[in-house]
């Protein structure tokens, strides 16, 4: 098992911090995702899928959630 790493950004933030991990790093051994979140998104909708994905991602060690601002992506 591991921790999961979820990345909440805005538009594709999180898909290239993600494909630039992967092109410096090789292989990354952790499940790791990126949810993008569009300006004006539903803030419950955008909670609902975020709560998806971690469930998704939890192996019975958690998940970390980062954001690319605090307070800025819903």
């Amino acid at each position: 098992m591991s921790v999961g790493i979820l990345l909440l950004t805005h538009e594709a933030m999180g898909d290239a911090l993600i494909e630039t991990a992967r092109h410096l790093l090789g292989r990354i051994s952790l499940h790791v995702d990126a949810f993008s979140i569009p300006p004006g998104a539903d803030t419950d909708f955008a909670m609902t899928s975020a709560a998806a994905r971690v469930r998704k991602l939890d192996s019975g060690d958690g998940v970390l959630v980062l954001t690319d601002v605090f307070g800025a992506t819903p």
